[in-house]
Parts: structure tokens; C-alpha cells; sequence
């Protein structure tokens, strides 16, 4: 009794796996559906302020300098007025400050700023555009510019 049963679990265990075998070869394979692409976030729109030029112009007559400089938003979104300045590198001497006004993505201001006086040939200036960091911009590490006196 006990051969016969197993004989038989053995043919339903042969029958269910031809079975089987045979449904898998019938049916077509079904495509696997693609992985869902990374869906990468837009940017957060953003301004950023960048001084692309700061030159020395010529003195005032009371032995005052002049710094010429221009301030853009490079950014994507428009930024309110802040304040820049422009100081020796060191921060040792003096220094100015500015008033950058609002600016829409592409938009320059100029501006033409009074300096220290009798500032000696050669010192590193260091020309910032919103000083005060009082707007969030997309990079905050390329507000300065630095030229020689």
C-alpha cells in the first residue's frame, strides 16, 4: 500500500509539473513593464549675483579713488536690492558700501563708488555683491571679485 501511494504522489507530482511546463510553453512572455525613469526635480528658481567688473578709475581731487563695477544676476529669478561692498582684502583699512538695486535674470547695474583715500599701489581689493547674504541664491560662493589697486 504504501508503494502504491507513492507511485501515485510520484505520477500527480510528473502530471501538474508537464503541466505546468506545458501552460509556460503556450503562453506568450510578457513584457516587463520599463523601470520608472529617475524623475530628476527642475531647479528651484533662483537669483545669483555675480560683480563681473571692478576696475580702479581715476581719483578725486581730495586723493580719493574711484572703483567702477558692474554687478549681474546671472541667476533665474529676479532678486530684490541689496547692499555689496568693497573693501581691502585683508579687511584692514576701509571699506564702502554700495547699494545693488533689484535686478530681473540678465540685468546689470553700474555703479562708480568713492574709495579710501591714499590706498598704496598694488592692495587687493575685494568687490562683494550682496553683502548682507540676505537673498538665497542658486551659488552663493561666486559673489566676489577681487582686482589690484
Amino acid at each position: 500500500m504504501r508503494i502504491f501511494a507513492s507511485a501515485l504522489l510520484g505520477a500527480l507530482a510528473l502530471a501538474s509539473m508537464d503541466t505546468a511546463i506545458a501552460e509556460s510553453r503556450l503562453q506568450p512572455s510578457t513584457p516587463k513593464p520599463p523601470k520608472p525613469e529617475l524623475q530628476l526635480k527642475a531647479p528651484a528658481s533662483l537669483p545669483d549675483l555675480v560683480v563681473i567688473k571692478a576696475v580702479r578709475g581715476p581719483d578725486y581731487s581730495n586723493g580719493q579713488g574711484r572703483i567702477f563695477l558692474q554687478v549681474k544676476n546671472v541667476g533665474t529669478a529676479a532678486v530684490g536690492k541689496s547692499q555689496g561692498l568693497a573693501t581691502h582684502d585683508n579687511n584692514v583699512g576701509c571699506g564702502t558700501y554700495f547699494m545693488v538695486p533689484a535686478l530681473a535674470p540678465g540685468a546689470i547695474s553700474s555703479h562708480t563708488i568713492r574709495y579710501c583715500e591714499d590706498v598704496a599701489k598694488g592692495t587687493r581689493i575685494r568687490v562683494i555683491a550682496d553683502q548682507t547674504k540676505k537673498y538665497a541664491e542658486s551659488k552663493e560662493n561666486n559673489n566676489r571679485l577681487f582686482f589690484n589697486w
